[in-house]
């Protein structure tokens, strides 16, 4: 299994098209709030929860195959309808401690993107003063 690789080797294989249709799906949610802060965005926040339930989906194939982790096909289920659950034990059976990292990426972008998100959203609203 890819747990033997080194951090860079995991890193270079974590941010793939997957990942980054996830950062873009998450930029593109924020967005769309900033540009609309008072719409109704029930639609397109369920579209947003499904789209990044779906993305999680695929990164967790993609990155099995890329690992040559056989999923066997009761994970199936498991990965398109409770990803958010499984991609954890997932990233723990396929990469060991070092699931951390990928976690991390993960959080630490979806923390930016928040982070600029409400330091813009601030920034409208004293300039609104």
């Amino acid at each position: 299994m890819s747990q033997h690789m080194t951090w860079q080797q995991r890193l270079r294989n974590d941010i793939s098209a997957p990942f980054l249709c996830f950062f873009v799906l998450q930029a593109a949610f924020l967005l769309f709030c900033l540009l609309h802060p008072v719409a109704e965005i029930g639609m397109v926040d369920t579209i947003h929860q499904i789209g990044s339930w779906f993305i999680l989906s695929w990164w967790i194939c993609h990155d099995a195959a890329q690992c040559k982790f056989v999923l066997p096909m009761s994970y199936g289920f498991l990965i398109l309808f409770a990803a958010p659950i499984y991609a954890p034990i997932y990233m723990f059976q396929t990469r060991g401690w070092m699931a951390l990292q990928t976690l991390g990426l993960f959080i630490g972008t979806y923390a930016v993107l928040w982070m600029i998100y409400s330091i813009v959203t601030a920034q409208m609203m004293l300039a609104e003063l």
